[in-house]
């Protein structure tokens, strides 16, 4: 089995380097480089909106047993290539084998609804005053929709959209996440296999922003859909409402979970645990904060702390991993603090950039970067009578999956604390 090959999807047609720009894409457990990613050209983005346009004019009168056919076609050739489209989400996005090929198979089912529910767009007929006037409810499709879609749940956040769009009677022009593209690239595959017209669905890639910002000014593009941050779709948002161009977004959310002290406290914990770190904590429904009730407080800590520490990182494609825990780049904040002494320095953030540590085992001890002297410089800020006091955060830019423990470990040789904590961010 071979890694998607990288490439832009267009009028029916695929596209591949040809002198555009590109980009790396990198398994985040190894660094290894599988493939380059093109990047769409404004004449690219350009073709996609007139295929898109074009096509639009015949798919919003084609028949609803048509598209219907169509996405019942893309669900039954999903659950035959699961295991190809699922080994090759984990190889770019990084999550277990297990979640990726549980992803892939549960989105032949989006397929399946999508593909009855357009069969059901009723209208409604109204009752009006007057006897010689009808007044009747008709749902048309908006037209070409331009969507953007995030890393963490790639197959799943783009088939939603594209079945949704298209059983609807819509084209779309979709750009998916760079970093982890395979996914994208197979639903590109399927749709064709499935007999989708060219022009009625595009797949794009470049910079973010960039291609955004061009779609969405264009005035072939009606709706735009997009999953991600708040500040990115207050951002999105903002460029649509510029236009009065509808849209729907689902961002960034807060998952907040109360136990009772007459909860079963061992199972609660095992369960929060397991759904705190899925997907690194990268899911919608990610508990983001605890309340717990007083009497239950001791018991339950106790055992949340026991199963999270019970979870592993390994590398995705092998048998032995929980959790995939950083993706590249990923900012991790880690906290020192004194336990209840007065700070008498502090050594407020600062990037970590300037040591890789090559030496660790690969994925049992993790990678970090670790700026040896940047440590003894900021051990020397502690008063050595006290030896913790001192309050310092330090920010660190970790490689992909590095294991925390082991940097907190490696930072503790260098600190004598007592007391630590870390936030992804």
């Amino acid at each position: 089995m071979t890694y998607e090959t990288l490439a832009l999807y267009i009028d029916g047609t695929w596209a591949s380097g040809e002198g555009r720009p590109e980009q790396e894409v990198l398994n985040p457990a190894t660094d290894e480089i599988l493939g380059r990613l093109p990047h769409a050209t404004t004449a690219d983005l350009d073709r996609a909106l007139t295929s898109a346009q074009r096509a639009f004019e015949s798919w919003r009168r084609s028949s609803p047993m048509e598209r219907s056919q169509v996405l019942r076609k893309v669900g039954e050739l999903t659950r035959e290539r699961a295991p190809q489209i699922a080994r090759n989400l984990t190889l770019d996005q990084g999550k277990p084998l297990a979640e990726a090929l549980a992803e892939v198979q549960a989105c032949a089912d989006h397929a399946d609804w999508h593909a009855e529910e357009c069969r059901r767009i009723y209208g409604r007929v109204i009752p009006a005053r007057l006897s010689n006037v009808r007044q009747l409810v008709v749902h048309e499709p908006v037209g070409v929709c331009a969507a953007f879609t995030p890393w963490n749940f790639p197959f799943n956040q783009a088939i939603r959209k594209i079945c949704a769009a298209l059983g609807a009677g819509c084209t779309i022009i979709l750009k998916g996440p760079e970093d982890a593209p395979s996914a994208i690239l197979a639903l590109g595959h399927l749709f064709e296999d499935a007999g989708l017209p060219a022009g009625c669905l595009n797949l794009v890639w470049g910079v973010p922003s960039e291609v955004s910002e061009y779609l969405i000014r264009s005035p072939i593009v009606r709706k735009i859909s997009f999953t991600g941050s708040v500040p990115v779709g207050k951002r999105l948002a903002a460029l649509a409402g510029q236009h009065m161009k509808r849209t729907t977004m689902e961002l960034g959310g807060h998952a907040p979970v109360i136990i009772f002290d007459d909860a079963d406290i061992e199972r609660a914990a095992d369960m929060l645990a397991a759904y705190k770190m899925r997907n690194a904590g990268q899911v919608c429904i990610s508990p983001t904060r605890f309340y717990v009730q007083r009497d239950a407080h001791d018991s339950y800590v106790e055992r949340f702390a026991r199963a999270i520490g019970n979870i592993r990182q390994r590398n995705a494609a092998g048998k032995v991993i929980d959790v995939p825990l950083c993706r590249p780049g990923d900012d991790v904040q880690v906290t020192y603090a004194s336990a209840g002494a007065r700070p008498t320095a502090r050594c407020d953030q600062f990037t970590v950039v300037d040591f890789y540590e090559s030496k660790m085992s690969e994925y049992d001890s993790g990678f970090a970067f670790v700026p040896l002297k940047k440590l003894q410089q900021m051990r020397g800020m502690i008063d050595p009578q006290t030896g913790i006091d001192a309050v310092t955060t330090i920010q660190l830019k970790l490689k992909p999956h590095a294991n925390l423990n082991a940097v907190r470990d490696k930072l503790r040789a260098h600190f004598p604390v007592q007391d630590y904590h870390y936030q992804i961010q």
